[in-house]
């Protein structure tokens, strides 16, 4: 597998990109998912390939230095928000299981953790399968 980076930047509503490894390989896309797709075909122009399968596309994403701190905050909030709902799950399951343990039906233990009986219903499931 080959891989290739590519830099993408806005640039009057398109997303230009270049590829450093290749000398002259630029292009640009409307949306930054696009990218990836026009680098191969960029690549597969600039080094006459017929076919791109064995080649891997990683899109550096180059914005304005002001922006930096807000994407990285909402990075790190994303990532707290992850962890935090991780340890609800968690919470909810130990729950539910005990509360199964101790006789209450799944309408019960949903009442108590509010929750939907179908919703008790699969994390109890979920548990028993994992725990086979």
């Amino acid at each position: 597998m080959t891989t290739y980076r590519v830099t993408a930047q806005r640039s009057d509503g398109w997303w230009a990109f270049s590829i450093p490894e290749i000398p002259g390989a630029h292009g640009q896309a409307k949306r930054l998912d696009q990218v990836p797709a026009e680098a191969l075909d960029v690549i597969a122009l600039m080094l006459d390939l017929e076919d791109v399968g064995g080649i891997e596309v990683i899109v550096d994403i180059e914005l304005d230095a002001s922006l930096e701190p807000l994407v990285t905050q909402a990075h790190e909030a994303r990532q707290r928000l992850d962890a935090t709902q991780r340890e609800a799950q968690e919470s909810l399951r130990l729950a539910a299981i005990e509360l199964r343990e101790r006789g209450l039906s799944m309408r019960d233990i949903g009442s108590v953790l509010n929750l939907s009986f179908q919703r008790v219903h699969q994390i109890l499931d979920a548990s028993r399968r994992a725990a086979s």
